[in-house]
């Protein structure tokens, strides 16, 4: 089972991941250098991809891993869905939206711009993968009548 584990900082990702007992990987663990966090937004791609091969190397040995990341858009996604399900690997979506406080040093504006655009699991993707909220489901706040916001590419950094 691939477990995609999704959501903004501090909504419970990797509470959640620990209780699956199974192996969890996060880009943040690739930051880690001598048992200390040093994110370095120059690297983000390169700690993504890592979560990538680690999650390809669990799916080849046929064991289960979760991917735990923002994964504010489905770019990111896409890629592991796909791999899964070429392999015969389940795959669950996990979306946290625990509603306590956060104790991620992460400022309110960078958390407003990634729910602003972030983007939902659409529905023909349920016919090939799970999907679940275990702190129920986000709160949407409605969009001016422009519809989404068509900003440029954003990437997945900061902590997760």
């Amino acid at each position: 089972m691939l477990y995609l584990v999704r959501g903004v900082p501090g909504k419970g990702k990797t509470t959640y991941a620990k209780s699956l007992e199974c192996l969890a990987v996060e880009a943040d663990h690739w930051h880690i250098r001598n048992g200390e966090y040093n994110y370095d937004h120059t690297r983000v791609a390169a700690a993504h991809e890592w979560c990538f091969e680690q999650a390809k190397a669990a799916i080849d040995r046929g064991m289960d891993i979760a991917i735990v990341n923002t994964f504010a858009h489905l770019k990111f996604l896409l890629p592991y869905v796909e791999y899964a399900r070429a392999k015969g690997c389940p795959v669950t979506i996990v979306e946290c939206w625990y509603k306590g406080k956060t104790h991620h040093p992460v400022p309110d504006k960078v958390i407003a711009v990634m729910l602003q655009t972030w983007e939902d699991v659409p529905d023909e993707w349920l016919q090939e993968v799970n999907l679940v909220f275990p702190y129920g489901k986000r709160r949407k706040k409605k969009r001016n009548a422009g519809g989404p916001s068509q900003g440029g590419e954003s990437s997945e950094g900061g902590r997760s």
